[in-house]
């Protein structure tokens, strides 16, 4: 499901519950906001751009899909997280930046999350999902 909730975000649930496979529930933030959701280096950054639900759902079940091994407690709380999904051209490609919270207050789905540390509660990835590859997992350090 996707639900327009006004300033160009898009709310995006797709409901997954199957198989005790955690839902995705992020918000897509529109390209003129993008800036302000991305905290990584925006020298390398081309411009950006509002992503499709389409592109989200190939990143969301990439998510569940994935091997946590390396961070058992993120794969432990799929269920909890929620996303901003910022659209970023990245060296000609359109890649998909998600900042990951566990612990979602008040605006969060308008407002940007940045914590300092707080483990593996707070994660960014990148991801290209014209090839399905992640490209770059950071988890917070513990504080």
């Amino acid at each position: 499901m996707a639900k327009p909730i006004g300033d160009g975000f898009v709310l995006v649930d797709d409901g997954v519950l199957l198989d005790s496979q955690a839902p995705f529930v992020g918000v897509i933030v529109p390209e003129a906001r993008a800036r302000g959701f991305y905290w990584g280096d925006h020298g390398k950054t081309q411009g950006y751009f509002s992503p499709t639900v389409e592109q989200v759902l190939v990143v969301a079940k990439a998510l569940r899909e994935r091997s946590w091994t390396q961070y058992p407690g993120i794969g432990k709380r799929l269920h909890v997280y929620r996303y901003h999904v910022v659209g970023l051209v990245m060296d000609g490609r359109r890649v998909l930046f998600l900042n990951g919270f566990c612990d979602a207050r008040g605006d969060w789905y308008r407002k940007t999350v940045s914590i300092d540390d707080g483990g593996d509660c707070y994660f960014q990835l990148s991801f290209d999902p014209s090839t399905n590859a992640e490209l770059k997992l950071t988890v917070n350090g513990e504080g």
